[in-house]
Protein backbone atom coordinates (compact mmCIF):
# COMPACT_ATOMS: atom_id res chain seq x y z
CA UNK A 1 0.00 0.00 0.00
CA UNK A 2 1.42 3.39 -1.00
CA UNK A 3 1.63 6.36 1.37
CA UNK A 4 -1.25 8.06 -0.49
CA UNK A 5 -3.42 4.95 -0.26
CA UNK A 6 -2.55 4.66 3.41
CA UNK A 7 -3.53 8.29 4.05
CA UNK A 8 -6.77 7.82 2.08
CA UNK A 9 -7.72 4.74 4.08
CA UNK A 10 -6.87 6.66 7.25
CA UNK A 11 -9.17 9.49 6.20
CA UNK A 12 -11.91 6.87 5.76
CA UNK A 13 -11.63 5.80 9.38
CA UNK A 14 -10.55 8.92 11.30
CA UNK A 15 -12.88 11.47 12.78
CA UNK A 16 -10.56 13.99 14.36
CA UNK A 17 -11.56 15.80 17.55
CA UNK A 18 -10.62 19.35 18.40
CA UNK A 19 -8.70 18.01 21.40
CA UNK A 20 -6.57 15.83 19.11
CA UNK A 21 -5.80 18.92 17.02
CA UNK A 22 -4.79 20.90 20.12
CA UNK A 23 -2.62 17.99 21.27
CA UNK A 24 -0.80 17.96 17.93
CA UNK A 25 -0.38 21.73 17.96
CA UNK A 26 1.14 21.48 21.46
CA UNK A 27 3.49 18.76 20.25
CA UNK A 28 4.60 20.89 17.31
CA UNK A 29 5.02 24.01 19.45
CA UNK A 30 7.35 22.14 21.79
CA UNK A 31 9.26 20.46 18.96
CA UNK A 32 8.09 16.90 19.58
CA UNK A 33 7.33 16.20 15.93
CA UNK A 34 9.86 13.44 15.33
CA UNK A 35 7.35 10.59 15.49
CA UNK A 36 3.84 11.53 14.49
CA UNK A 37 1.04 8.97 14.39
CA UNK A 38 -1.06 8.45 11.27
CA UNK A 39 -3.86 10.48 12.88
CA UNK A 40 -1.44 13.31 13.63
CA UNK A 41 -0.17 13.23 10.04
CA UNK A 42 -3.79 13.46 8.89
CA UNK A 43 -4.30 16.52 11.12
CA UNK A 44 -1.06 18.07 9.84
CA UNK A 45 -2.31 17.56 6.28
CA UNK A 46 -5.58 19.30 7.16
CA UNK A 47 -3.60 22.16 8.75
CA UNK A 48 -1.54 22.54 5.60
CA UNK A 49 -4.73 22.48 3.51
CA UNK A 50 -6.22 25.42 5.40
CA UNK A 51 -2.95 27.34 5.78
CA UNK A 52 -1.17 27.00 2.45
CA UNK A 53 1.91 28.91 3.66
CA UNK A 54 2.72 25.80 5.72
CA UNK A 55 2.50 23.41 2.78
CA UNK A 56 6.24 22.90 2.39
CA UNK A 57 7.30 23.73 5.96
CA UNK A 58 8.88 21.22 8.31
CA UNK A 59 7.17 20.23 11.55
CA UNK A 60 9.59 22.47 13.40
CA UNK A 61 8.69 25.46 11.22
CA UNK A 62 4.98 24.71 11.68
CA UNK A 63 5.66 24.78 15.43
CA UNK A 64 7.25 28.24 15.11
CA UNK A 65 4.20 29.43 13.18
CA UNK A 66 1.82 28.08 15.83
CA UNK A 67 3.87 29.55 18.66
CA UNK A 68 3.49 33.03 17.14
CA UNK A 69 -0.34 32.88 17.06
CA UNK A 70 -2.43 34.63 19.68
CA UNK A 71 -5.04 32.55 21.51
CA UNK A 72 -8.00 33.76 19.43
CA UNK A 73 -6.14 32.98 16.19
CA UNK A 74 -5.20 29.54 17.53
CA UNK A 75 -8.84 28.79 18.39
CA UNK A 76 -9.92 29.90 14.93
CA UNK A 77 -7.23 27.72 13.35
CA UNK A 78 -8.29 24.69 15.41
CA UNK A 79 -11.86 25.17 14.17
CA UNK A 80 -10.71 25.50 10.55
CA UNK A 81 -8.54 22.37 10.78
CA UNK A 82 -11.42 20.48 12.42
CA UNK A 83 -13.77 21.50 9.58
CA UNK A 84 -11.17 20.57 6.94
CA UNK A 85 -10.62 17.20 8.55
CA UNK A 86 -14.37 16.56 8.60
CA UNK A 87 -14.63 17.57 4.93
CA UNK A 88 -11.77 15.22 4.04
CA UNK A 89 -13.45 12.44 5.99
CA UNK A 90 -16.81 12.97 4.27
CA UNK A 91 -15.20 13.25 0.83
CA UNK A 92 -13.21 10.07 1.31
CA UNK A 93 -16.20 8.08 2.51
CA UNK A 94 -18.68 9.37 -0.08
CA UNK A 95 -19.21 7.18 -3.09
CA UNK A 96 -19.64 8.52 -6.56
CA UNK A 97 -22.82 7.44 -8.34
CA UNK A 98 -20.72 5.18 -10.59
CA UNK A 99 -18.93 3.54 -7.65
CA UNK A 100 -22.24 3.12 -5.80
CA UNK A 101 -23.83 1.52 -8.88
CA UNK A 102 -20.90 -0.86 -9.33
CA UNK A 103 -21.03 -1.95 -5.69
CA UNK A 104 -24.71 -3.00 -5.84
CA UNK A 105 -24.88 -6.76 -5.80
CA UNK A 106 -27.66 -8.56 -7.71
Amino acid sequence: MSHTESMNSLADSVVVTELAIVDLFTKLIFGADAELSQTELHILGALRAVESSLLLQSGRDVGFYLRALCVSDMITLVNRVHEQSALSHRASTAQSPVTAALSISP
